[in-house]
């Protein structure tokens, strides 16, 4: 009897032996296959040996703990109870390391379902921010793992910084107060005296708390910044630093926006397609556009806080921000008026000249895109893309150059500043008006008014003076249509109000005679 005991117990030693014997036999063989790929490794919590050693433990019971820890979560998410709810859900991490399909559920099950359950804009924040950390221990433990990079940038694009989202202001101006230290919040912006962190989760690997990225200087966190491997030119020729594509940009004296991480983002899961890995639920061509769509949405993001800070530094109401009465009251704004609040001023001025850049930038990502062959049938569908982010490089430009006036010298500054306003004003214009008749003119307009043989495609053929003139003709003939024929009214309102204050300041501008040299 003993000795069949005895015989057991040799039995189950001897399997457990072999079964770490095999299992490091096993890695090897999927570290070969990967090639070395970032986002392959299945190291983590149970990948360690440590936690390896718990799931051999727990043997049998591992399955049935986790379709526990599976069922009684969602019922709390369904009862809206979430007492010990995060404790639940990291043991699914923990113990499902290996399964990407498992971390974009959690991920989207935080930021999305379980964030609207919060009462307060700040709560729904933390909710969110809880997410993003998941996302982030897990692209820890796999390192630029393309299904948690892309399901990341969905959340820092629709859940924190996109359009639709009903608290994107309050959400954009927190994340940039949390991404500063203390010292440089102060300067940046001193009239936050009520401000708390939200999210204060400290990183004891890097040494960082909450959202803070960046230091006193308002540049990125040297750990933020370090190589994880040596890029892949041709491919994926990412270094797997948390923070590389944004570095370019820094520094961020006002504070990093969510939608600038989730270009960030974009762009390194878009690294990891081209160093060939597979994702599972974008397709290649949704991710390898997305880091263009996020740039001209940070580009749009900056030109608008841009707008607010320059309301408030000429004492207008930023209540009007994005409304055509609001437009107006700005570009009355003379070239020689004094700001009221130099801050703001200054704050303007960055947002306006890195909404100018991010349009270059975002126009360099959509021709890298498009160049692809797989892609070049796209083109037509983001033809209008391209268009826009050349307004939007145009009219960011000129705003920028007719408020840095009043911080130049009188001389040469000033008046090199005046002319190049006045002529991207002009242009910003003219551009808004190609727009509008390539994209947003009925055919009955396009039959009356445009010149035989002549279709929306060929209006980028004709001269300044030929575009001006069918511009004001195809507006008129738009005017005389029934309403039930109208289809792109609100589209051409929106260029219209561009046109209208490049048309005011450009007036002002002339207005002013002593600026002879750029008058002529």
């Amino acid at each position: 009897m003993k000795r069949g005991r005895l015989g057991v117990i040799l039995v189950l030693v001897v399997s457990l032996l072999a079964s770490v014997v095999m299992r490091g036999r096993a890695m090897a063989w999927q570290t070969a296959q990967a090639k070395g790929r970032p986002g392959d490794s299945l190291g983590g919590a149970i990948g360690g040996m440590d936690s390896f050693t718990l799931a051999l433990l727990l043997g049998g019971l591992r399955g049935p703990l986790v379709m526990f820890l599976w069922s009684s979560s969602e019922s709390q998410k369904t009862d809206r109870n979430l007492e010990d709810f995060d404790t639940k859900i990291e043991w699914i991490r923990r113990l499902q390391p290996e399964f990407d399909t498992v971390h974009m559920f959690q991920m989207w099950n935080k930021a999305y379902n379980i964030s609207v359950m919060m009462a307060s804009p700040a709560n729904k924040f933390i909710t969110i921010a809880q997410a993003l950390e998941y996302g982030r221990s897990v692209d820890q433990e796999r390192p630029g793992n393309i299904n948690i990079l892309s399901s990341a940038e969905q959340i820092y694009a629709n859940k924190l910084g996109g359009p639709a989202v009903q608290e994107r202001a309050y959400y954009d101006h927190q994340y940039r107060l949390e991404s500063m230290t203390d010292a440089a919040r102060r300067i940046a912006y001193p009239n936050d005296v009520q401000f708390r962190r939200l999210h204060r989760t400290l990183h004891a690997d890097d040494g960082t708390v909450g959202l803070l990225c960046l230091d006193d200087s308002n540049r990125i966190l040297p750990q933020l910044l370090k190589p994880q491997h040596e890029p892949r030119p041709g491919g994926d020729e990412s270094d797997g630093s948390a923070m590389q594509y944004v570095a370019p940009y820094q520094p961020f004296p006002y504070g990093v926006p969510p939608v600038a991480m989730a270009y960030n983002t974009a762009k390194r899961a878009q690294m990891a397609l081209a160093g060939g890995q597979k994702p599972l639920q974008l397709s290649a061509m949704v991710i390898d556009s997305q880091p263009a769509l996020q740039l001209r949405a940070w580009g749009e993001a900056e030109a608008k806080r841009a707008r607010i800070e320059e309301s408030k530094a000429f004492n207008v109401p930023t209540s009007g921000v994005d409304t055509p009465e609001g437009d107006m009251a700005q570009a009355l704004i003379g070239p020689t008026a004094k700001a009221a609040d130099a801050h703001a001023l200054d704050s303007a001025l960055f947002s306006y000249a890195l909404a100018s850049r991010l349009a270059k930038d975002a126009r360099k990502e959509y021709e890298r895109h498009l160049g692809q062959k797989e892609y070049l049938n796209r083109y037509q569908t983001y033809a209008s893309h391209l268009d826009d982010v050349d307004e939007d490089d145009l009219i960011t430009a000129a705003d920028h150059d007719y408020l840095a006036v009043r911080l130049a010298a009188s001389g040469p500054d000033r008046d090199r500043l005046l002319r190049s306003a006045r002529s991207l004003y002009g242009r910003a214009a003219m551009e808004a008006k190609r727009i509008i008749l390539t994209y947003y003119m009925e055919d009955p307009v396009i039959r009356e008014t445009f010149p035989p043989r002549t279709g929306k495609e060929l209006v980028a053929k004709l001269s300044d003076a030929q575009v001006g003139n069918l511009f004001e003709r195809a507006i008129v003939a738009a005017a005389r249509l029934a309403p039930a024929a109208v289809n792109f009214d609100d589209d051409r309102i929106m260029y219209s109000r561009i046109i209208n204050r490049a048309n005011q300041r450009t007036a002002l501008l002339d207005q002013d005679r002593s600026n002879t040299a750029f008058a002529h």
